[in-house]
């Protein structure tokens, strides 16, 4: 068990996390900039101003159109995908070393749950960043994964690349999930 110093040492810039829904991580009376701020001075000895610069340069390359406006906003102002683009410049702010990220677009429409995949892809291969998916969603994993375990009743029942995932699921589950 790591102490509240001994994570925060970790967390951000060797390990970061994309949540499912990273607009229940915000606060809602705080605007996003505030946020992300103090996100980056928990982690940094940054200014205040060069941390506020560096959060809206980060907005920018999410494809989040007018990131000065998204900085003075309140997280319910903005919509589930805005939310999402947020936390994943949080979570990549840092680069680090080993990104997690749970369902990241599980409650993201098709359209804008390509682009968050196509944001976390392009992200991952500019910082050479690990990238720990975990979803149910397959075809997510065929876009992202190289390798693949999947678990059934909390045990991991296959591991194996994509492409024999793909061409010979070997456990009954791992067939149901093809099969869904």
């Amino acid at each position: 068990k790591c102490s509240s110093e001994e994570w925060r040492r970790v967390s951000g810039k060797t390990a970061a996390m994309i949540f499912q829904d990273s607009g229940s991580m915000m606060d809602p009376i705080r605007t996003i900039g505030e946020q992300f701020i103090e996100y980056i001075q928990t982690h940094d000895s940054m200014g205040a101003k060069e941390a506020a610069a560096q959060a809206q340069d980060m907005l920018a390359r999410m494809h989040l159109s007018n990131p000065a406006n998204v900085m003075k906003s309140f997280p319910f102002e903005l919509s589930g995908g805005m939310r999402q683009r947020v936390g994943v410049a949080m979570a990549m702010f840092f680069k680090p070393a080993l990104l997690l990220a749970d369902e990241p677009t599980t409650a993201l429409d098709v359209t804008i749950q390509a682009q968050v995949i196509t944001l976390i892809k392009d992200l991952q291969k500019k910082v050479n960043t690990s990238l720990l998916l975990i979803t149910h969603d397959l075809g997510i994993v065929a876009e992202i994964c190289d390798d693949v375990a999947i678990m059934y009743a909390g045990r991991v029942v296959e591991c194996s690349d994509i492409v024999q995932l793909y061409s010979r699921p070997m456990h009954p589950y791992t067939q149901g999930l093809f099969d869904a």
